[in-house]
């Protein structure tokens, strides 16, 4: 169905975090390199210890994840230690004790052993210091992955002092209670540092104006409950969020100056808004540069209800939330991280623009972010939207614009009915050498999950509607895993000057697995697939379905204009069809096109309006015959006038002598079936479907001035309408009632000419109509129809 180049590496890991749950998989990477066994001597390397009468002391174990649940004693000198365990986390509930000597809970300096993520959730007694020292990497080895590193605060007393970190990665410490619960001192290492504050009643709080203990940099808000709003005002710098509550800030947020918090030579450029979650995954990054991390540990867990903006955010803003609408300013930059919105786990999801979130170019993206880049291409957007990584059942997506959003918007999510609305601008970004398509919408084949989850989901419903008002510019793609779906362009999507000049990209049928041992199965039709037109379209549009039924109607313009040669994918194969429908079902199907507007295709060896429809598989044998029929009417105007192209065969592998011709068609459709195959073509009254051009060579020249040589496109004179044709059709069972103009040259005989070799309308017999050209097709038959397609 929807074919994806997945971002992620062969081998998954995971390991998942929280407060009180871990899972760690027996696929892990650390459990591949060591042999580990949990303290208790059971078999690692996840280790859960809940204690409610007295113990003590706890070591970790080499490669292990420590979980820890005390409600009893737990004595020691220290009590608790890392040791070389991967993983630390301890809950001291209510009652519970942990104490016996200057530390409680320790993670000492090592070598060589990542510490992903060490936790402590106090609600009882630590007699003693909590800290840990941040690993450090065996030479040569690459720096070690980390991922979490927090103190909960949750109306618990510590006893002794708290040290967060001694390098640069990032600690939260989250206060619950009335004070931060430490008799001692509280620090944190380099780099930018969190201290949360936790609120459960509706309020409203100004930004900046409660002091940070030394060492931390963010002031964090934890909002708990569903039915809690926290209301920010003010001015401030970077913020971070957690809780399930909703926030709506109506303050102007800047970006936190780093300066002089990292060793001089590294810049990181932090987000406006950030959200802490508490469970992480593991991944293995297929390539390993010298001097980086192995893994990459994205968070998940917990998500904000909502998220409103009504103010100003000067920066990107990074955060998991069921809601987010935005209905003031929110200011990006290229330099900066990437703006993340993630969804809440089996929640219905809504982003809602009604302001304006515009990008502008300050560099490229933050180094940061090229680990990110591995499993996400859409960094570059200005907004992402992404699924919940721990996504098992879906719901409803709605994602609503009216405002503006300058730099692209990407989503990548699953749902069981999806819905989009445009009556604003969404536009890419294209300077110096930064490039991000307008809009990408992906639903139903997710790019990234929890190690050994489900990818991939088939939604109910997808609608896709752009507004009379509606601006898309700079490229559309929409692919929908779905059982029916409705696109719908009542404004303007325009190409932007690249991807070859295509302005719309649909794919859409179901997602589904093979059968045992990889066995083809009978890939089973999406139901239906509805695209209406009345706007404009500007460049190419390429729509491919796996649908029972499909039907078509154009009452706007489409254009694909000329573009200039991209010497870095020369039209050598020819040029872009300005309307191209590929459908390929198992099962039988009906496709249905009315035209009362205009399809134009002005692009050298490009035709105008193509229809490539296969139904049935003769590859397997038992399969019931599937049949196909094909309805065009067309009052309006289809037109191809950019001529066929040719180029010399020694160009391109196909030896001295020989030519490669691209042949076009105004309207051209193809159906292989294994059962019957039926086109009816109707062009009405005031209908014109007309082909032209004369023939040009794509040929590699040397222009005045330049240095070396380049593909030029050469017009060969006297040749116009050569190679063309205004009608083509290959089927079984061909009907065509004409009341208006089907225009075309005079035909082509080119049997004589032997070195030439053509790209298909005419085979075998070498003429080609100028009019109307039919011939008969047979299911996986190669040689006899059009068009070019770009290698």
């Amino acid at each position: 169905m929807i074919g994806r180049i997945s971002k992620r590496s062969p081998m998954r890991v995971g390991l998942g975090i929280g407060v009180s749950v871990l899972a760690l998989g027996a696929s892990s990477v650390f459990a591949q390199q060591f042999s580990s066994t949990c303290p208790d001597g059971n078999a690692g390397p996840l280790c859960i210890i809940s204690n409610t009468g007295s113990t003590g002391p706890i070591n970790g174990t080499l490669g292990t994840a420590i979980v820890v649940t005390n409600k009893g004693t737990i004595s020691g000198d220290p009590p608790i230690t890392a040791g070389q365990a991967v993983v630390l986390s301890v809950n001291n509930a209510s009652g519970g004790l942990i104490g016996g000597g200057a530390n409680a809970i320790i993670s000492p300096a090592r070598t060589g052993i990542p510490l992903l993520s060490f936790n402590v959730t106090n609600a009882g007694t630590i007699n003693g210091n909590v800290s840990y020292v941040e690993p450090t990497p065996s030479a040569p080895q690459n720096p070690l992955a980390s991922a979490l590193y927090y103190y909960i605060s949750d109306g618990g007393i510590l006893n002794g002092n708290v040290q967060l970190g001694t390098g640069f990665s990032t600690a939260n410490f989250i206060q619950r209670g009335a004070d931060d619960g430490v008799t001692g001192t509280l620090a944190a290492g380099g780099g930018i540092d969190i201290y949360t504050r936790s609120y459960n009643q509706t309020q409203t709080l100004e930004l900046g104006v409660r002091p940070l203990p030394a060492t931390f940099e963010v002031e964090g808000f934890e909002v708990r409950g569903g039915a809690t709003t926290l209301t920010l005002t003010g001015q401030g710098t970077t913020i971070n969020l957690m809780g399930d509550g909703n926030v709506v800030n109506n303050g102007t947020i800047d970006l936190l100056n780093t300066a002089g918090l990292y060793p001089q030579g590294v810049t990181v450029v932090p987000a406006a808004i950030g959200y802490y979650q508490q469970r992480f995954a593991t991944f293995q990054r297929e390539f390993v540069p010298a001097g980086t991390v192995p893994l990459y540990t994205p968070t998940y867990g917990e998500a904000l209800t909502s998220f409103i903006n009504e103010g100003t955010v000067n920066g990107d803003i990074r955060i998991a939330t069921a809601s987010f609408v935005n209905n003031d300013e929110i200011n990006l930059a290229t330099g900066g991280i990437g703006s993340l919105i993630t969804t809440s786990a089996g929640d219905d999801f809504v982003f809602r623009n009604g302001g304006t979130i515009e990008m502008s170019f300050n560099g490229l993206r933050s180094p940061t972010t090229n680990i990110e880049r591995e499993f996400d291409d859409g960094v570059n957007a200005a907004v992402r939207i992404r699924q919940a990584l721990e996504t098992t059942t879906i719901s409803g997506v709605t994602i609503e614009n009216s405002g503006s959003i300058v730099g692209g918007l990407a989503a990548n999510v699953a749902a069981n009915a999806f819905s989009f609305t445009n009556s604003g601008l969404i536009a890419g970004f294209d300077a110096n050498g930064y490039f991000q398509r307008g809009l990408t919408l992906k639903v139903g084949e997710l790019d990234l999950v929890l190690p050994n989850a489900n990818d991939e989901f088939n939604a109910d419903t997808a609608t896709f509607i752009n507004a009379a008002d509606g601006e898309i510019r700079d490229g559309f793609y929409a692919g929908a895993a779905t059982q029916n779906m409705q696109f719908e362009n009542h404004g303007l999507i325009a190409a932007s000057a690249r991807e070859g000049g295509t302005a719309l990209v649909i794919e859409t049928g179901l997602l589904q697995d093979d059968g045992p041992d990889d066995v083809d199965v009978i890939d089973i039709p999406a139901q239906s697939f509805a695209f209406t037109n009345s706007g404009t379209i500007a460049g190419a549009a390429e729509v491919n379905v796996a649908n029972r039924l499909a039907t078509f109607t154009n009452s706007g313009t489409l254009t694909r204009t000329e573009l200039s040669i991209n010497q870095g994918n020369p039209p050598i194969y020819g040029g872009i069809a300005a309307f191209d429908v590929e459908s390929e079902t198992d099962e039988s199907q009906s496709i249905t096109f009315t035209n009362s507007g205009s399809i134009i295709g002005q692009d050298r060896g490009g035709s105008a309006l193509v229809l490539e429809v296969e139904a049935g598989d003769g590859d397997e044998p038992g399969i019931p015959t599937a049949d196909a029929t094909i309805s065009v009417v067309n009052s309006g105007t289809i037109k191809a006038t950019g001529g066929a192209t040719v180029t010399p065969g020694q160009l391109i592998g196909l030896g001295q002598g020989t030519a490669y011709v691209s042949q076009i068609a105004a309207l051209g459709v193809d159906v292989e079936s294994s059962g019957a195959g039926l086109v009816n073509i109707q062009n009405l009254e005031g209908g014109m479907i007309q082909a032209a051009g004369g023939l040009t060579a794509v040929v590699a020249g040397s222009p005045p001035g330049s240095t070396q040589p380049v593909w030029v496109y050469s017009p060969i004179a006297n040749t116009e309408a050569a190679h063309t044709v205004a009608l083509a059709v290959a089927a079984k069972t061909v009907n065509i009632v004409n009341s208006g103009t089907i225009q075309g040259g005079a035909g082509t005989n080119y049997f004589p000419n032997t070195p030439i070799i053509d790209n298909a309308i005419g085979q075998p017999n070498g003429y080609l109509a100028g009019a109307i050209h039919t011939s008969g097709d047979q299911l996986d038959d190669d040689s006899g129809f059009l068009p070019p397609r770009i290698m």
